[in-house]
């Protein structure tokens, strides 16, 4: 695999929790950045089994867990959902659109559903989720 070398400036209580985290984790701190940020940017793909994808975050490590909190539908697919709203205000959408529009609001609510998940978990842990819940 190819790889390029970026150089990014953080704040200095983000580079502590990165350090933190590499060090429980027995993982280097680049990798715990490799692996936050793929996961941020990982395409969301529901699971057949909502129950499952559920549990499986038990299983995260925090960092994971925050990446999943912070989460956001795609801007393009974000976009596409405005767009069908906005049609759908104005007059009918097509088969097509509405099928579309239907999946977009499910990768929502999935999203948000492991987002909710994610806090909770969070909070046993020990973290503030205070800022995400209110």
């Amino acid at each position: 695999m190819n790889e390029r070398v970026m150089t990014v400036h953080i704040p200095d209580e983000l580079y502590e929790r990165i350090q933190r985290e590499a060090e429980a984790s027995e993982r280097t701190p680049e990798r715990i950045l490799i692996e936050s940020v793929q996961a941020l940017l990982a395409p969301i793909s529901p699971a057949d089994d909502v129950d499952v994808a559920l549990a499986d975050l038990a299983s995260l490590s925090d960092s994971h867990l925050w990446a999943t909190v912070h989460q956001r539908l795609p801007w393009v697919h974000s976009q596409r959902l405005h767009d069908l709203n906005a049609k759908a205000r104005e007059s009918e959408l097509s088969d097509s659109e509405e099928h579309e529009f239907d999946r977009l609001l499910y990768l929502v609510d999935y999203q948000m559903l492991l987002r909710a998940e994610a806090l909770v978990l969070l909070k046993k842990r020990g973290h503030d989720v205070s800022l995400y819940v209110n």
